[in-house]
């Protein structure tokens, strides 16, 4: 019998590399009992026969060993109150005493760990209409007893990936606090912002203000307003080079005007006109 390895298991949640580890038996041998394995860990082993300098085909297997003297673990994974970002996963604790869990859940390739010594944990920020693979362990001082599995797909999104505030209130957001935006859309890298859901009915993207040097171009990022007029001329009330004529006059600010209403840069703030805009502070 030759190579005994440890694998990877569990759809690679849990890579584990390890030395190979080689046996021999005797010739007569239809059975071999394995011995000082790792509990809750995942082997491959590949068997051949060797008769002088001759060695037969390949034979292979795989097993995963239980939580050996971890004892039993949680039961009956489940998750509940599942939304476009956030389901709260439940379970049934081992009759023996532990002294937490161990949680991982996976998405395309991704893995990601949280630690718990509670009977249910809420996953936060996950990504709208995706599937997930939960995967729970009761830690038992250091040894991790046999997984349990579920899955679970999160909701679909009008914005999955909002631009800013505006559109996460769109996306059903009520309370104000710590979001993720996608300045650029989906290929952006994301910006974690503070959105203001209640200042003059909500949407409002909150940003740290920091000194930076003229002209640097990642000062910030005016997403779908500063979009909108992409092509426009810079206008003032004393050098109206716009399209449409007289939007800095009448509100007293200078920007690149596609129209009166859009955006404004250091003009009249919440006039009665301009309602219906939400802006960046």
């Amino acid at each position: 019998m030759d190579i005994l390895r440890k694998s990877d298991f569990c759809n690679n949640l849990d890579p584990i590399s390890g030395p190979e580890v080689t046996i021999s038996v005797s010739c007569n041998a239809a059975a071999q009992q394995l011995e000082q394995l790792e509990p809750s860990t995942g082997y491959s082993m590949t068997i051949t026969s060797h008769q002088g300098d001759r060695n037969s085909v390949w034979a292979t297997t795989a097993f995963t060993t239980t939580g050996g003297r971890g004892g039993d673990g949680p039961k009956d994974l489940t998750a509940s109150q599942v939304t476009p970002r956030s389901p709260v996963l439940t379970w049934k604790p081992p009759s023996s005493k532990v002294s937490g869990y161990k949680l991982q859940y996976a998405i395309e390739g991704q893995a990601f760990q949280a630690q718990t010594d509670l009977r249910k944990h809420k996953l936060l920020r996950l990504r709208p209409g995706s599937k997930y693979l939960v995967r729970l362990q009761s830690d038992m001082g250091g040894v991790y007893t046999e997984a349990i599995t579920t899955e679970f797909t999160t909701g679909d999104l009008r914005f999955p990936f909002p631009s800013d505030c505006s559109q996460e209130l769109l996306n059903g957001v009520q309370e104000s606090g710590l979001v993720e935006i996608f300045p650029l859309g989906q290929a952006s890298v994301p910006v974690s912002v503070y959105c203001d859901m209640e200042t003059d009915r909500g949407g409002w993207t909150v940003r740290a203000v920091a000194k930076e040097q003229l002209g640097a171009a990642s000062a910030s990022v005016c997403s779908d307003s500063m979009t909108y007029h992409n092509g426009r001329h810079f206008s003032t009330r004393d050098r109206d080079r716009s399209d449409i004529r007289f939007c800095a006059m009448f509100y007293r600010g200078g920007w690149w005007y596609r129209n009166c209403h859009e955006a404004n840069l250091n003009g009249l703030y919440n006039t009665a006109h301009n309602q219906e805009v939400s802006g960046t502070l």
